[in-house]
Protein backbone atom coordinates (compact mmCIF):
# COMPACT_ATOMS: atom_id res chain seq x y z
CA UNK A 1 0.00 0.00 0.00
CA UNK A 2 1.63 3.09 -1.16
CA UNK A 3 1.59 6.53 1.55
CA UNK A 4 -0.71 9.17 2.01
CA UNK A 5 1.53 11.05 -0.25
CA UNK A 6 1.68 8.95 -3.27
CA UNK A 7 -0.23 8.74 -6.39
CA UNK A 8 -1.09 4.96 -4.89
CA UNK A 9 -1.84 6.16 -1.35
CA UNK A 10 -4.49 8.66 -2.48
CA UNK A 11 -6.12 6.29 -4.96
CA UNK A 12 -6.55 3.79 -1.90
CA UNK A 13 -7.92 5.75 0.70
CA UNK A 14 -10.04 7.48 -1.78
CA UNK A 15 -11.78 3.80 -2.59
CA UNK A 16 -11.61 2.84 0.87
CA UNK A 17 -13.88 5.70 1.79
CA UNK A 18 -16.05 5.59 -0.97
CA UNK A 19 -16.55 1.77 -1.47
CA UNK A 20 -16.60 0.77 2.81
CA UNK A 21 -19.75 -0.64 4.03
CA UNK A 22 -21.25 -0.95 0.40
CA UNK A 23 -22.17 -3.82 -2.02
CA UNK A 24 -20.71 -2.30 -5.13
CA UNK A 25 -21.13 -3.15 -8.75
CA UNK A 26 -17.54 -2.63 -11.07
CA UNK A 27 -18.21 -1.45 -14.27
CA UNK A 28 -15.04 -3.22 -15.94
CA UNK A 29 -13.42 -4.25 -19.08
CA UNK A 30 -10.61 -6.31 -17.84
CA UNK A 31 -7.93 -3.49 -18.43
CA UNK A 32 -5.86 -1.59 -16.24
CA UNK A 33 -8.33 1.42 -15.24
CA UNK A 34 -11.19 -0.56 -14.08
CA UNK A 35 -9.10 -3.41 -12.72
CA UNK A 36 -7.25 -1.17 -10.17
CA UNK A 37 -10.45 0.22 -8.61
CA UNK A 38 -12.01 -3.03 -8.59
CA UNK A 39 -9.36 -4.92 -6.97
CA UNK A 40 -9.27 -2.33 -4.00
CA UNK A 41 -13.26 -2.31 -3.90
CA UNK A 42 -12.86 -5.77 -3.13
CA UNK A 43 -10.22 -5.14 -0.17
CA UNK A 44 -12.69 -2.74 1.05
CA UNK A 45 -16.19 -2.75 0.37
CA UNK A 46 -19.18 -5.66 2.29
CA UNK A 47 -19.56 -7.14 -1.47
CA UNK A 48 -18.39 -6.58 -4.74
CA UNK A 49 -19.33 -7.93 -8.26
CA UNK A 50 -17.30 -7.07 -11.48
CA UNK A 51 -19.91 -6.54 -14.57
CA UNK A 52 -18.92 -6.25 -18.36
CA UNK A 53 -20.99 -5.45 -21.11
CA UNK A 54 -20.40 -6.65 -24.68
CA UNK A 55 -21.14 -8.42 -27.90
CA UNK A 56 -20.14 -12.52 -27.37
CA UNK A 57 -16.57 -12.92 -28.57
CA UNK A 58 -15.69 -8.97 -27.35
CA UNK A 59 -12.09 -7.77 -26.98
CA UNK A 60 -13.18 -6.68 -23.31
CA UNK A 61 -15.02 -9.89 -22.23
CA UNK A 62 -12.61 -12.19 -23.09
CA UNK A 63 -10.39 -9.59 -21.26
CA UNK A 64 -12.58 -9.15 -18.01
CA UNK A 65 -12.70 -13.37 -17.74
CA UNK A 66 -9.57 -13.43 -18.21
CA UNK A 67 -8.58 -10.69 -15.00
CA UNK A 68 -11.30 -11.32 -12.83
CA UNK A 69 -9.64 -15.38 -13.15
CA UNK A 70 -6.68 -14.13 -11.77
CA UNK A 71 -7.79 -12.03 -9.24
CA UNK A 72 -10.32 -14.09 -7.44
CA UNK A 73 -13.23 -11.89 -8.64
CA UNK A 74 -16.92 -12.65 -9.24
CA UNK A 75 -17.91 -11.91 -12.86
CA UNK A 76 -21.50 -11.56 -14.24
CA UNK A 77 -21.34 -10.80 -18.08
CA UNK A 78 -23.99 -8.58 -19.68
CA UNK A 79 -24.34 -10.27 -23.08
CA UNK A 80 -25.54 -7.53 -25.89
CA UNK A 81 -27.82 -9.06 -28.08
CA UNK A 82 -29.54 -6.45 -30.13
CA UNK A 83 -26.75 -2.95 -30.33
CA UNK A 84 -29.63 -1.21 -32.00
CA UNK A 85 -32.16 -1.39 -28.81
CA UNK A 86 -29.55 -0.54 -27.12
CA UNK A 87 -28.47 2.78 -28.19
CA UNK A 88 -32.42 3.58 -28.70
CA UNK A 89 -32.94 2.41 -24.89
CA UNK A 90 -30.30 5.39 -24.05
CA UNK A 91 -31.39 7.70 -26.44
CA UNK A 92 -34.77 7.63 -24.63
CA UNK A 93 -33.73 7.58 -21.08
CA UNK A 94 -31.29 10.31 -21.64
CA UNK A 95 -32.56 12.28 -25.01
CA UNK A 96 -29.08 12.43 -26.20
CA UNK A 97 -28.76 12.44 -29.77
CA UNK A 98 -24.90 12.67 -29.92
CA UNK A 99 -23.48 9.23 -32.01
CA UNK A 100 -20.09 9.52 -30.11
CA UNK A 101 -21.24 10.10 -26.40
CA UNK A 102 -24.15 6.91 -27.30
CA UNK A 103 -21.39 4.79 -28.67
CA UNK A 104 -18.66 5.66 -25.31
CA UNK A 105 -21.06 5.46 -23.02
CA UNK A 106 -23.57 2.07 -24.42
CA UNK A 107 -21.60 -0.58 -22.09
CA UNK A 108 -21.69 1.60 -18.94
CA UNK A 109 -25.57 2.02 -19.91
CA UNK A 110 -25.66 -1.42 -19.78
CA UNK A 111 -23.71 -2.14 -16.62
CA UNK A 112 -26.05 0.69 -15.10
CA UNK A 113 -29.45 -1.12 -16.11
CA UNK A 114 -28.24 -4.90 -15.53
CA UNK A 115 -26.61 -5.07 -12.15
CA UNK A 116 -28.01 -5.19 -8.76
CA UNK A 117 -26.12 -2.83 -6.62
CA UNK A 118 -27.00 0.17 -5.79
CA UNK A 119 -23.43 1.57 -6.38
CA UNK A 120 -21.32 1.57 -9.63
CA UNK A 121 -17.67 2.16 -9.49
CA UNK A 122 -15.05 1.85 -12.37
CA UNK A 123 -12.32 4.08 -13.97
CA UNK A 124 -13.80 6.80 -15.41
CA UNK A 125 -11.37 9.71 -16.06
CA UNK A 126 -8.17 7.77 -15.88
CA UNK A 127 -7.44 8.55 -19.18
CA UNK A 128 -8.13 12.43 -18.39
CA UNK A 129 -6.22 13.05 -14.99
CA UNK A 130 -3.16 10.34 -16.01
CA UNK A 131 -2.68 11.44 -19.60
CA UNK A 132 -3.65 8.30 -21.58
CA UNK A 133 -4.75 9.83 -24.65
CA UNK A 134 -2.60 9.07 -27.68
CA UNK A 135 -3.26 12.51 -28.67
CA UNK A 136 -1.22 13.19 -25.85
CA UNK A 137 1.91 11.96 -27.43
CA UNK A 138 4.60 14.64 -28.36
CA UNK A 139 2.49 17.70 -27.67
CA UNK A 140 4.92 20.43 -25.55
CA UNK A 141 4.42 20.97 -21.56
CA UNK A 142 1.99 23.75 -21.75
CA UNK A 143 0.05 22.10 -24.43
CA UNK A 144 -0.22 18.92 -22.71
CA UNK A 145 -1.61 20.78 -19.95
CA UNK A 146 -3.77 22.37 -21.98
CA UNK A 147 -5.46 19.85 -23.76
CA UNK A 148 -5.78 17.35 -20.62
CA UNK A 149 -7.55 20.47 -18.88
CA UNK A 150 -9.97 20.79 -21.81
CA UNK A 151 -10.90 17.24 -22.12
CA UNK A 152 -11.47 16.91 -18.14
CA UNK A 153 -13.66 19.88 -18.51
CA UNK A 154 -15.46 18.43 -21.28
CA UNK A 155 -16.26 15.18 -19.10
CA UNK A 156 -17.77 17.57 -16.50
CA UNK A 157 -19.46 19.66 -18.73
CA UNK A 158 -20.95 16.89 -21.25
CA UNK A 159 -20.08 13.22 -20.72
CA UNK A 160 -21.19 13.77 -16.68
CA UNK A 161 -24.37 14.95 -17.00
CA UNK A 162 -25.22 11.82 -19.42
CA UNK A 163 -23.72 9.42 -17.03
CA UNK A 164 -25.84 10.88 -14.05
CA UNK A 165 -29.20 10.35 -16.25
CA UNK A 166 -28.81 7.28 -16.86
CA UNK A 167 -27.63 6.47 -13.36
CA UNK A 168 -30.69 8.03 -11.69
CA UNK A 169 -32.81 6.35 -14.44
CA UNK A 170 -31.41 3.07 -13.46
CA UNK A 171 -31.69 4.01 -9.03
CA UNK A 172 -27.94 3.59 -9.03
CA UNK A 173 -25.28 6.08 -7.75
CA UNK A 174 -22.36 6.07 -9.73
CA UNK A 175 -18.69 6.63 -7.82
CA UNK A 176 -15.24 7.88 -9.84
CA UNK A 177 -12.45 7.80 -7.68
CA UNK A 178 -10.09 9.22 -10.35
CA UNK A 179 -11.96 12.63 -10.56
CA UNK A 180 -11.75 12.87 -6.93
CA UNK A 181 -10.23 16.26 -5.79
CA UNK A 182 -8.11 14.36 -3.96
CA UNK A 183 -6.03 12.78 -7.05
CA UNK A 184 -6.88 15.52 -9.84
CA UNK A 185 -5.12 17.85 -7.08
CA UNK A 186 -2.54 15.75 -5.83
CA UNK A 187 -1.70 14.71 -10.19
CA UNK A 188 -1.66 18.77 -10.88
CA UNK A 189 1.39 19.54 -8.93
CA UNK A 190 3.37 16.79 -10.96
CA UNK A 191 5.42 18.31 -14.07
CA UNK A 192 4.26 17.30 -17.43
CA UNK A 193 7.37 15.08 -17.49
CA UNK A 194 6.11 13.05 -14.68
CA UNK A 195 3.17 12.56 -16.92
CA UNK A 196 3.71 12.59 -20.16
CA UNK A 197 3.04 9.59 -22.38
CA UNK A 198 4.76 8.09 -24.85
CA UNK A 199 3.84 5.88 -27.39
CA UNK A 200 4.81 2.26 -25.40
CA UNK A 201 4.35 3.65 -22.19
CA UNK A 202 1.09 5.75 -22.00
CA UNK A 203 -0.30 6.11 -17.89
CA UNK A 204 3.11 5.45 -16.31
CA UNK A 205 2.02 6.94 -13.17
CA UNK A 206 -1.31 4.98 -13.16
CA UNK A 207 0.65 1.81 -13.59
CA UNK A 208 3.44 2.72 -10.96
CA UNK A 209 0.00 2.96 -8.14
CA UNK A 210 -1.04 -0.71 -9.91
CA UNK A 211 2.45 -2.24 -9.03
CA UNK A 212 3.00 -0.48 -5.74
CA UNK A 213 -0.56 -1.69 -4.72
CA UNK A 214 -0.76 -4.93 -5.46
CA UNK A 215 -2.03 -5.17 -9.21
CA UNK A 216 1.17 -5.14 -11.02
CA UNK A 217 -0.23 -7.57 -13.47
CA UNK A 218 -3.02 -4.95 -14.87
CA UNK A 219 -0.24 -3.09 -15.66
CA UNK A 220 0.83 -4.44 -19.02
CA UNK A 221 -2.97 -5.54 -20.34
CA UNK A 222 -4.20 -4.37 -23.35
CA UNK A 223 -7.23 -1.92 -23.82
CA UNK A 224 -9.38 -0.78 -26.29
CA UNK A 225 -11.70 1.80 -26.19
CA UNK A 226 -15.33 1.64 -24.48
CA UNK A 227 -16.79 2.22 -28.01
CA UNK A 228 -14.59 -0.66 -30.00
CA UNK A 229 -13.59 -3.30 -27.33
CA UNK A 230 -17.63 -3.65 -26.01
CA UNK A 231 -18.26 -4.69 -29.92
CA UNK A 232 -21.21 -2.48 -29.63
CA UNK A 233 -20.35 0.23 -32.42
CA UNK A 234 -19.28 -2.57 -34.54
CA UNK A 235 -22.36 -4.48 -33.97
CA UNK A 236 -24.20 -1.34 -34.98
CA UNK A 237 -22.42 0.04 -37.92
CA UNK A 238 -23.11 -4.22 -39.10
CA UNK A 239 -26.62 -3.07 -39.04
CA UNK A 240 -26.13 0.12 -40.76
CA UNK A 241 -24.73 -1.47 -43.75
CA UNK A 242 -27.13 -3.81 -43.79
CA UNK A 243 -29.46 -1.01 -44.10
CA UNK A 244 -27.22 0.73 -46.42
CA UNK A 245 -27.13 3.91 -43.73
CA UNK A 246 -24.44 5.59 -41.86
CA UNK A 247 -24.21 5.45 -38.30
CA UNK A 248 -24.94 8.80 -37.49
CA UNK A 249 -28.54 8.66 -40.27
CA UNK A 250 -29.21 5.85 -38.02
CA UNK A 251 -29.05 7.90 -34.87
CA UNK A 252 -31.06 10.78 -36.45
CA UNK A 253 -33.72 8.64 -37.66
CA UNK A 254 -34.03 6.92 -33.80
CA UNK A 255 -34.31 10.65 -32.57
CA UNK A 256 -37.92 11.52 -34.80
Amino acid sequence: MGSPETVSGIIDDVVRGLVSGKKVAVAFSGGLDSGLIGGLSMRYAESVTFYVAGVLGCHDIAAAESAAAEMGAVLEVIEVTDAISVVEDQMRVTGCTNPLMLAFSSPLFCVLRGCFEEYVIGGTGADEVFGGYNKYVGVPNEELRNRMKEDTDRYWSETFPHEERIASAFGKTLLRPYLDERVTSFVGTLSPQDIRPRPEDRKRLLCDAAEDLGFGFLASRPKKAAQYGSGILDAVKAVCRERGIEYNQLVSELSK
